[in-house]
């Protein structure tokens, strides 16, 4: 067959198997695989263990399960719980206390886990039904929290962030620090849409509650070992002394100590649901970056990249109308599959081509990482609320769907404002 026709029968299959609903990892590895054995015969066969070896053995990517072991250490020794309480002793003079409480909690989550999952469940899971039962709106509720969570795309150290730097080969140092700014700009502009609710649907919020200002030293005295962890991963690799993956490996070790030492709450039966937890959470992520690798090593080997390179350059578009449209394709194809999934399948593709443009990978990065953000929380297929559905049954989808609307429009914003102001990526790694 010609390389043509293995192209487009590949892709073909590729969609098919979506379409028949099989795993995102599935169809891009059955797919990839079938393309190198009817391009390289049987050597393929060879090839494909040594390809996806080649891509798993990679100092980078080691960082993602010692991030996920410090996410599930912080979620079984109750530190989300006590970041929420905190927030809400903190916050209570402001309007919408428990949904602003939320949305810092979930900002530090952020920067502690760097993972969603995390996010959701230890603050979405606790913050959701009380803001329930003190009678705010399931709409506020839900969509402010939805959004929040998404910011752990964003807030170093972003699992996102890892393996972006991993396929476009950029330093993932310098797109955690890159995504400081862009962070606290998202958590501020939810922020401020919570306020404008609140302005325009008063009934929708109750009156906030006391708390007295030994309450609030209380609770910051609680919540010191998440500042350690922040330093620990952040302040090293921003001063330069360690890898992201150094310093997940501190980071770690230091979170099962503080769970051993301080919360007490550290024994075999913990450690062992730490352990196994983290392992599926590994084994996920590692079997769709394999498969993805094999699907890319096809794209190479028909050239696809050079040839979408070639057309992209041949339209004489510039820079920033060529990444819109693209931040466009991002966002639409978040709404319907698993965010990683598309940066893999991609981003191989676009490199070349965003190379030759002169695009900064660093600020692509960031915009790219908040579309795959908006685009877990955009209707109808948001994992987001469909996780918050979960453990909050009693909402209806529609207030699900039509909660988030208001905070889409807010992110939105803000990429807009990284597209007229892209130093406010950079500043801080340069």
């Amino acid at each position: 067959m010609s390389v043509t026709a293995v192209s487009i029968l590949v892709l073909g299959l590729m969609v098919l198997f979506i379409i028949l609903g099989l795993p995102i990892f599935a169809s891009l590895g059955l797919s990839g695989a079938i393309g190198l054995i009817l391009l390289r015969g049987s050597s393929a066969l060879m090839l494909i263990p040594m390809n996806i070896l080649g891509h798993l053995n990679n100092f980078t990517l080691l960082s993602v399960p010692l991030f996920i072991l410090m996410a599930e250490t912080i979620i079984q020794i109750g530190l989300a719980g006590d970041l929420f309480t905190a927030a809400q002793k903190w916050f209570n003079k402001v309007p919408a206390p428990l949904a602003i409480a939320s949305i810092g909690a979930c900002t530090i989550m952020g920067a502690l886990s760097g993972s969603m999952s995390a996010s959701l469940g230890g603050i979405g899971a606790m913050a959701i039904p009380e803001m329930l039962d003190r009678k705010y709106s399931p709409k506020l509720a839900c969509g402010s929290v939805a959004c929040a969570a998404g910011l752990a795309f964003i807030i170093p150290p972003s699992q996102g962030f890892i393996i972006y730097g991993w396929l476009m080969d950029t330093s993932v140092g310098s797109l955690f620090i890159a995504g400081v700014i862009p962070g606290l700009l998202l958590a501020a502009a939810l922020c401020l849409t919570v306020f404008i609710w609140v302005k325009v649907r008063p009934d929708d919020v109750p009156g906030g509650e006391k708390a007295t200002w030994s309450e609030r030293w209380h609770s910051l005295a609680r919540i010191w070992p998440a500042l350690v962890l922040i330093i620990a991963v952040m302040g090293v690799i921003y001063a330069g002394i360690a890898t992201p993956t150094e310093a997940a490996g501190v980071a770690s070790v230091i979170a099962l100590i503080i769970a051993l030492v301080y919360y007490h709450s550290l024994n075999w039966k913990t450690l062992k649901k730490i352990f196994l937890r983290t392992a599926r959470s590994t084994a996920t992520l590692g079997i769709l970056v394999a498969s993805a690798s094999l699907f890319g090593n096809f794209l190479a080997l028909i050239g696809l990249p050079q040839k979408i390179a070639a057309g992209i350059t041949g339209m004489n578009a510039s820079p920033m109308a060529v990444c819109a449209v693209i931040m466009l394709f991002f966002f639409i194809a978040g709404v319907f599959f698993d965010g990683m999934a598309v940066m893999m399948i991609v981003l191989p593709l676009l490199k070349t081509s965003l190379m030759m443009l002169g695009v900064d990978f660093i600020w692509f990065g960031v915009l790219v990482s908040i579309m795959m953000a908006i685009g877990v929380i955009s209707p109808p297929f948001a994992v987001n609320l469909y996780m918050i559905k979960g453990f909050c049954p009693q909402v209806k989808l529609k207030d699900l769907f039509t909660g988030v609307l208001p905070f889409m429009f807010a992110q939105l914003v803000v990429v807009v404002i990284l597209f007229i102001f892209p130093q406010l990526c950079t500043v801080l790694v340069h």
